[in-house]
């Protein structure tokens, strides 16, 4: 394989990988978006969780207190009915204390209630609880490794750039500006041609055209795409390698 075909095939994968690069990279910010919302989202659960359990045990005090105060009022009601004189009075007294006793008896059940709740919910918050910390790590550790690949990712980039200006550098200037206006309209400037087809546009390539492209001599272009032709598989894929964290 001659040095300008060599050089045309480095600058290709040079090229290949700064696409995966800028494109590993251009998907950072949502990526970190993302991880943030599922850690929000975690957290928001185990806040909800908490909340609900502080709003049970409140709601449980106060019924309490409320079923005191009945049991205070009833009692004040069965020293009342000691003291009336008429029977007037006496089934007015009677009514009270019956009326305080059924309102006390729905305090009772409601209570029985709530601390069917309260152990629910610190059933479910200490369930929540008892794998949070793992949780955390693991957000931590996802953060940490997209954080890692990202800065690996921008040096590589820099890496790059600096090798395609080099490759760009030794090309000859009208093959230098032949590869770029190609890039820039294709896509991808270098592509493989294999049982006489150019596997840029799938079209059948001439045979005596094909042959040449199988020498390997000098840079030559498919007639129909435009794109420069290479018989080289696996080195072609081996910028295709992504970064995944």
């Amino acid at each position: 394989m001659k040095q300008v075909i060599r050089d045309l095939l480095d600058l290709h994968l040079v090229e290949v990988r700064i696409e995966t690069l800028e494109s590993f990279l251009g998907s950072v910010p949502a990526r970190e978006s993302e991880l943030a919302s599922e850690r929000a989202a975690a957290q928001g659960e185990v806040d909800r969780r908490r909340e609900e359990l502080h709003q049970a045990r409140e709601e449980l005090k106060r019924k309490e207190r409320s079923l005191g105060d009945g049991e205070e009022k009833l009692r004040q009601l069965q020293v009342k009915l000691n003291q009336v004189k008429t029977n007037k009075e006496y089934e007015a007294a009677l009514k009270e204390i019956e009326d305080q006793r059924r309102a006390n008896g729905v305090l009772e059940e409601e209570i029985l209630l709530l601390l069917d709740q309260v152990e629910s919910a610190e059933r479910a918050e200490r369930e929540l609880l008892a794998g949070w910390e793992d949780k955390v790590r693991e957000f931590e550790a996802r953060e940490s490794e997209l954080a890692s690949l990202s800065g690996k990712a921008g040096r590589e980039l820099e890496e790059r750039k600096v090798a395609r200006d080099k490759l760009l550098s030794a090309l000859a200037p009208e093959l230098t500006r032949q590869f770029e206006k190609i890039r820039k309209a294709k896509g991808r400037a270098l592509v493989r041609a294999d049982q006489e087809v150019c596997h840029g546009c799938h079209r059948r390539l001439p045979p005596q055209l094909y042959n040449e492209v199988l020498k390997g001599e000098r840079a030559l272009t498919c007639p129909n795409c435009e794109r420069f032709l290479v018989h080289s598989e696996s080195e072609l894929e081996d910028g295709l390698l992504e970064l995944e964290p």
